[in-house]
């Protein structure tokens, strides 16, 4: 019956069709994106909340037109970040959070980075200052950036 399926989906493939399992329907965010704005190609992604890079190019790698500027306010995970998108010219990082106001806010820092929070979490190792800037600014941070309207 694999064999079959298999034959099937590569069939369809050739045809322009994609087959996924049902219960993976919106687990594919570069497919859906994609197939969403096929007639008004994604030129800008914002990456909010970095990490290590890895959302950023896989991001990249699906859109080889769109610039990612991907913003992560913990130091030591935006030194990773850096590290990991070195020769993606079209990766820009940003060590800051985003919000709609400037200021500073103490981070929570959990084992798991993607964890990490600026709301109070049991399982807290640390904490450190992060930097906020304002969001609307960001055209003037990040160059032109032509708005979606």
């Amino acid at each position: 019956m694999k064999i079959l399926k298999d034959s099937l989906k590569r069939l369809f493939c050739r045809l322009g069709f994609c087959i996924v399992n049902s219960s993976r329907l919106a687990l594919e965010l570069e497919l859906d994106l994609t197939r969403l704005t096929q007639d008004r190609p994604i030129t800008t992604i914002f990456d909010v909340g970095g990490n290590f890079g890895q959302t950023a190019l896989r991001f990249a790698a699906a859109f080889p037109i769109a610039k990612v500027l991907t913003f992560e306010p913990v130091p030591s995970s935006y030194e990773r970040l850096v590290m990991s998108i070195r020769g993606y010219d079209r990766v820009k990082p940003f060590n800051v959070a985003l919000d709609d106001t400037a200021g500073t806010v103490e981070m929570n820092l959990t084992p798991d980075a993607g964890k990490n929070s600026i709301k109070p979490i049991e399982c807290s190792t640390a904490k450190v200052t992060v930097q906020f800037e304002r969001w609307i600014q960001l055209p003037k941070k990040a160059g032109s950036i032509r708005s979606i309207s």
